[in-house]
């Protein structure tokens, strides 16, 4: 395992930076579109090409033992248990291979306490949408602290994936 991922500040961030990144895909007139896409947008759009998110294994295998350890501990006894996820669209800053500041489209994935799916497949309302979890508590070196649950993990295609993971 990275030991980057030891860190469970690695890949989750602080519940502002999530908020900021979710308001610029809700308002900053960002419109996505497949990779090679010729169609037209309506004027004032800023367009970003994407065909998925790429997810490391290792992250969500961290994930889920961070959702087991909390759903074992009194808070997750006592209260709701994390029983699903909210996936949100975000818009956050990378800086491309010429040293310029780029839009990068973002799959922000917080959980969710109390979600019950709902098993018909002509039914994709859930039973209870869950409430979502903006802290997990962490013991650390003892100490109990809270840290946001809110998980930045993804990779867009494009930019960050090979050129074979078109369909």
């Amino acid at each position: 395992m990275n030991p980057l991922h030891d860190s469970t500040e690695h890949f989750r961030i602080a519940i502002p930076e999530a908020d900021s990144r979710i308001y610029r895909w809700q308002n900053d007139n960002y419109i996505f579109v497949p990779k090679g896409f010729n169609g037209s947008f309506p004027p004032g759009y800023k367009v970003l090409e994407i065909d998925a998110f790429s997810l490391s294994v290792e992250d969500l295998l961290h994930l889920t033992e961070r959702i087991k350890t909390y759903n074992q501990s009194e808070s997750g006894k006592d209260n709701y248990p994390i029983t699903g996820f909210s996936c949100r669209l975000g818009i956050k800053d990378y800086t491309n291979e010429h040293g310029a500041q780029e839009p990068l489209p973002c799959l922000l994935i917080e959980p969710l306490l109390g979600f019950e799916r709902n098993d018909d497949p002509n039914n994709p309302v859930a039973i209870n949408p869950g409430e979502l979890m903006d802290r997990i508590p962490d013991d650390i070196n003892g100490k109990q602290l809270d840290y946001s649950a809110i998980y930045d993990f993804s990779y867009p295609c494009p930019p960050t994936c090979s050129g074979k993971s078109k369909k």
